[in-house]
């Protein structure tokens, strides 16, 4: 039989792919940002997302998260294939061994493998919420990067219409017409930002219904009790002449 450690390896983030729904709609917008290209060139020069690090304290590290979840599932699987290769141990040593220790370790293997059976069960619900979490977790970090995005190139354009406004104040209406303009983008700005503000409210309500589903979980881990195991192994009795 396969060795069951052999799942405990290293945990890795789940691979943002479109499949499992990693889907930024809007991600074709980047090409007309000068936000997002100022952003891809200092990513490209220093391996650091800025709009990223910026976001990541709000939205939450959705690779960090990802990766405890991935590592609860490895457990899961090491304790799963743990609960088989016990209870075939078990069927197999009931064969060749009858009588009153045969029936009482065949009871303790069995309510063991069922104890690792359970644990693995929990654990894996856990990795599945932990997984989704990733993912509202990363699609909340793409929706605030866009829109800070958002806000930075609506910026720009506020300091080139407030440079034409001053570059034509002689003209009078050319200096009004400018300033307007940037009154209104410093409105786009504004409503930019309100926006923001109800889509953290809204995800953080979304997160704590996430873990609200942990907290349950974890309360049905502990309800499990521990995993049956021995003190000492078995000696048996020594036949009276």
């Amino acid at each position: 039989m396969d060795d069951p450690t052999r799942h405990l390896v290293a945990a890795t983030a789940p691979p943002a792919l479109i499949a499992d729904g990693y889907v930024n709609l809007t991600q074709a917008l980047d090409y007309a940002s000068p936000s997002a290209w100022l952003n891809a060139a200092i990513t490209g020069m220093t391996g650091c997302d800025v709009l990223a690090t910026l976001v990541r304290p709000i939205s939450g590290d959705w690779e960090r998260i990802g990766r405890y979840g991935n590592a609860l599932g490895h457990l899961a699987q090491c304790l799963g294939q743990m609960a088989v290769q016990v209870e075939t141990h078990a069927v197999t040593l009931s064969q060749g061994w009858q009588g009153n220790a045969a029936d009482a370790a065949y009871v303790y293997f069995s309510d063991t493998a069922t104890g690792l059976s359970r644990h693995a069960a929990v654990l894996q619900g856990a990795d599945r919420q932990y997984t989704q979490l990733a993912l509202g977790a990363w699609h909340l970090s793409q929706q605030l990067q866009g829109m800070l995005q958002s806000i930075c190139d609506q910026a720009v354009v506020v300091l080139i219409e407030m440079a034409a406004g001053t570059a034509l104040i002689e003209t009078g209406v050319g200096a009004l017409a400018g300033y307007a303009l940037a009154a209104l983008q410093i409105a786009n700005i504004v409503r930019t930002i309100a926006k923001a503000s109800v889509l953290i409210q809204a995800a953080h309500a979304l997160v704590d219904v996430g873990f609200a589903g942990l907290t349950g979980l974890l309360k049905d881990f502990g309800d499990l009790g521990g995993i049956p195991a021995q003190t000492h192994a078995y000696h048996a009795p020594i036949a009276q002449g």
